[in-house]
């Protein structure tokens, strides 16, 4: 019996003995291992809603030709500003948006033409903007806080047009123009919600047809082709709605 509880005492130490290398070995469970997180992505900054102002300066050239008759053409510097709202959507470094503005415009001109035939009584040709706005998609890519963007869509414009001889008006254009608008901008985040954004934008809305007025013209027909292209350059301000919109790197 003694015998026995010497082999049961002797096969205990020794497992205890061979137990205790296993364990230094590293034989015990190994600890569960995460991949690390992935690394904050720069357009982050830029996704989800959006909103702001801007203003701006411009240049607008007008070209009235009238038929046969040398064309008239004419560029006045002005202003615009108003605002802004839309949606950027975010893939790391890279984004593509959506943006719609606003903008009130002062785009006016008076000038003489045919001055030298008429002296201080010559025609007087008129050209107006009150309005601007514009639908674009927005393509970019995101460098630290700083995004840079190419930009294009569709354009409109109120523009008024008007011909005007001894106090009575001969031609008149006046309506909504439909036209095309592309450029490059900038937008630097100075915090996550607040970001100073920069663009040059060249519109153009095509040519419109406008006659003499029946009134004067009578039996008479003389049709005039009215062009109008603008470009503008603004500043302004974008505020962020809602939480930072989550950018993350392509899985590999």
């Amino acid at each position: 019996m003694k015998n026995i509880y010497k082999f049961a005492a002797g096969l205990g130490l020794t497992l205890a003995l061979g137990a205790a290398p296993a364990m230094a070995d590293g034989y015990n469970k190994p600890k569960a291992s995460y991949p690390a997180a992935a690394p904050e992505c720069a357009a982050s900054k830029f996704g989800g809603f959006f909103f702001g102002v801007h203003g701006g300066m411009g240049s607008l050239t007008s070209t009235l030709t009238p038929e046969n008759i040398l064309s008239n053409q004419k560029t006045e510097d002005g202003f615009a500003f108003g605002g802004q709202m839309g949606y950027n959507w975010v893939k790391c470094h890279s984004l593509f948006g959506i943006e719609a503005d606003f903008a009130f415009a002062n785009f006016d001109s008076d000038a003489a033409i045919l001055g030298g035939v008429f002296g201080p009584g010559a025609p007087t040709l008129s050209r107006s903007m009150d309005w601007l706005s514009s639908i674009r998609t927005k393509s970019g890519i995101a460098l630290g806080d700083v995004m840079l963007y190419v930009t294009g869509g569709i354009a409109f414009a109120n523009i008024e047009t008007s011909l005007d001889f001894a106090g009575t008006n001969i031609v008149r254009i006046d309506e909504t123009r439909v036209g095309w608008v592309a450029g490059v901008g900038t937008e630097y985040a100075l915090s996550d919600t607040v970001r100073i954004t920069g663009d040059v934008l060249y519109y153009d809305f095509g040519t419109e047809t406008g006659g003499l007025n029946p009134a004067i013209a009578g039996p008479l027909s003389i049709n005039f082709d009215d062009h109008h292209s603008l470009w503008v350059s603004r500043i302004g301000l974008n505020f962020k709605l809602g939480h930072r919109e989550a950018a993350y790197e392509p899985m590999k």
